[in-house]
């Protein structure tokens, strides 16, 4: 296996923290990273090259977001720039919101399948990696049958509760509201999220094995409300698990 790259979503400290860190690129310094000026809270927007569990890793600390302004094509640059790098495989973090009963907040979610309702791909128009043909890629395989195999084996040795299950990528930042949560569901959707849709569509287009991990941080259709103390206990472990789920699993490849 060459490298794995890993894309965090907001406040995956837990993750980033266990890198033993070779160099630091900040996005600024990239070509072809057109989110550099974009921050939005928890994304450092920094790329740490080091080792993780004693594999070679690219972190990228932060990713841009459609509702940012932004093209699916600049959204998905780090994924480019992981293929260039050497990196085969990349682990995906997000943060979600439950749809069904299947997760709740706190859970941990492995990502089977998407539903790509943002109408965006990174796949259009021109581009230098598809010159003398259009992509038409399959992507009913999009996230890699073993590394989920890999990742529950990790999770029961762990003692980490691992839930899977289909994911509806939206382009927000508004969340969702309770018809359009119940809409997500009823077409076979376990929890939504504001990204990964066109980082996975870029990385199958480029030959890349991909998992996603998604931190279940609210449930959709409700209101918003400050997290009480039980939640925010939650969600300290559900961060360490995250850390702990990853490592296991850059073991194991």
């Amino acid at each position: 296996m060459g490298r794995a790259a890993i894309i965090l979503g907001s406040n995956c400290e837990s993750i980033s923290n266990m890198i033993a860190i070779d160099s630091v690129l900040p996005y600024s310094s990239i070509p072809d990273f057109h989110m550099a000026t974009q921050s939005v809270p928890g994304h450092s927007l920094e790329v740490l090259v080091g080792t993780l569990a004693d594999k070679d890793v690219l972190c990228y600390c932060g990713r841009a977001h459609l509702y940012q302004g932004l093209s699916s094509y600049d959204v998905a640059a780090p994924v480019r720039h992981a293929y260039h790098a050497g990196c085969d495989t990349l682990i995906n973090i997000c943060n979600a919101a439950a749809l069904d009963g299947a997760v709740c907040e706190g859970d941990l979610m492995l990502v089977n399948d998407q539903l790509n309702f943002s109408d965006a791909s990174p796949l259009v128009g021109p581009s230098a990696f598809f010159p003398d043909d259009v992509p038409f890629i399959d992507v009913c395989d999009a996230y890699d049958d073993r590394l989920r195999e890999v990742a529950h084996a990790v999770a029961v040795e762990k003692g980490i509760d691992l839930a899977e299950g289909a994911i509806a990528c939206t382009v927000g930042p508004q969340y969702l509201t309770a018809i359009e949560a119940h809409a997500l569901q009823s077409v076979g959707c376990s929890a939504s999220t504001l990204s990964l849709a066109s980082e996975v569509i870029q990385a199958r287009a480029l030959g890349m094995r991909t998992m996603g991990i998604a931190q279940v941080t609210h449930s959709a259709g409700t209101r918003m409300r400050p997290a009480n103390s039980t939640e925010r206990e939650r969600g300290r472990v559900m961060h360490e698990n995250m850390a702990r789920l990853v490592a296991g699993i850059l073991q194991r490849l």
